[in-house]
């Protein structure tokens, strides 16, 4: 079967998903569509939240996909983030991701041990960015004066310090000659290899070229 035409059927079941997703929400969450919620300003407030939220998950995204050497054009990134970002949200599981993963696959030859490699990457600067985020609410707010206060602060750094060393704990799991012998392990470890290659040459081009 052609690319063009897989690509057109996975979008209409990425729709189909989507609609009765979307259908499934509203019966689970009926209040949603009560006019009082559009006059909370906190609702504004969120939906602003998640927009920058959003906007950030792309750049992230096309940063990537830039150090893996993808050549994608913004708009195109840009409409594939959305479609994974509301299809994580309103459809079943990680319906989004999967989408991600086939269209990357079909259009860009863009393998999924790669992209196994890129979604645990993109993650990883997810969760060290939310990390920080409460961190820094906890430690500056007066409202979480609790016995586990001290507990919570240990967990949050302990993230954050394994986010940054992620790099090194990939590269020991690298060494290890059992995950080698397994096929698509082998490959998702070869894909973090070209991955961080590729940011080392980025780095050592952007020294070169502030100097």
């Amino acid at each position: 079967m052609q690319k063009s035409i897989k690509l057109k059927l996975l979008n209409i079941f990425f729709y189909i998903v989507l609609v009765f997703g979307f259908y499934f929400f509203l019966e689970n969450n009926k209040t949603l569509i009560s006019v009082i919620i559009f006059q909370n300003i906190f609702f504004y407030f969120v939906v602003l939240l998640k927009f920058s939220n959003f906007l950030v998950f792309n750049q992230m995204h096309l940063s990537i996909f830039n150090i893996y050497n993808l050549q994608i054009k913004k708009i195109e990134n840009f409409e594939l983030t959305f479609k994974g970002y509301i299809g994580n949200f309103f459809g079943f599981g990680k319906s989004g991701t999967g989408y991600k993963a086939l269209v990357l696959k079909n259009k860009y030859n863009f393998s999924y041990s790669k992209f196994v490699s890129f979604y645990i990457f993109l993650q990883t600067l997810t969760l060290f960015g939310t990390t920080f985020i409460c961190f820094t609410i906890l430690t500056f707010s007066n409202n979480f004066q609790y016995k586990n206060r001290l507990n919570l602060f240990f967990l949050l750094i302990g993230i954050m310090i394994v986010c940054i060393f992620a790099n090194f704990f990939l590269r020991v799991f690298s060494r290890v000659e059992l995950l080698k012998n397994i096929k698509f392990l082998n490959k998702i470890i070869i894909s973090f290899d070209l991955a961080f290659s590729n940011i080392s040459k980025f780095k050592l081009v952007n020294n070169e070229y502030l100097k």
